[in-house]
């Protein structure tokens, strides 16, 4: 995607009304959540058009609280881009705006747990295990309580490696955990991170 070409559909978003729907904001979204491993670059544009949506839909047909829901969604992606970048410094700044957003937005226990889930991403990048077990602790709770198993499992996998350096054997208890939860068909990546860690 060249510059003109970014410059071009934010341009877009931001002048014509045929754009400010929720459904475009939140597939661009979910798009994001496909590219960021491979393709961080795209995948932090994909959140830059969906912010500028989420700051455009119309009041009388969306509450604000869940403008803020998508803000949160977009931010936090658009920080594990840049993490994935390397821009680290910057991935903080983005998580910052993220809570920021899910402070003022419906409180779905849900929403806050992929939000912690994802912020672990930067602290077991940056190697602060003990922030990132903290982040992923209540996140795997929510996750297990709201019957989110493959979310969950993410969550336990993060676990095991963070816990693993300094305490192997518990380290491969979750894996194992982890494993139980995560749906290998549908997300074999994840799978095989997985048992590759309890190796």
């Amino acid at each position: 995607m060249t510059p003109i070409e970014t410059g071009t559909r934010v341009d877009l978003v931001h002048t014509d009304p045929r754009f400010h729907q929720w459904p475009l904001a939140q597939r661009l979204i979910e798009t994001a959540a496909d590219l960021a491993c491979d393709l961080p670059t795209e995948a932090a544009e994909m959140c830059r058009l969906a912010l500028a949506i989420a700051e455009r839909l119309p009041l009388d047909r969306y509450p604000q609280s869940l403008r803020h829901d998508l803000r949160a969604r977009a931010y936090g992606l658009s920080a594990e881009a840049l993490r994935r970048e390397g821009r680290l410094r910057e991935a903080r700044r983005a998580f910052g705006h993220a809570w920021l957003a899910a402070d003022h937005g419906s409180g779905d226990p849900l929403e806050r747990a992929a939000l912690l889930s994802l912020e672990a991403n930067l602290h077991l990048t940056l190697g602060d295990f003990p922030t990132a077990i903290a982040l992923l602790r209540p996140a795997a709770a929510a996750f297990r309580l709201h019957r989110e198993s493959g979310h969950e499992g993410r969550a336990l996998y993060k676990l095991a490696l963070a816990m693993g350096y300094e305490q192997p054997q518990r380290g491969a208890a979750l894996a194992r955990r982890a494993l139980a939860r995560i749906d290998a068909a549908s997300d074999p990546r994840l799978d095989l991170a997985t048992r590759h860690a309890l190796i």
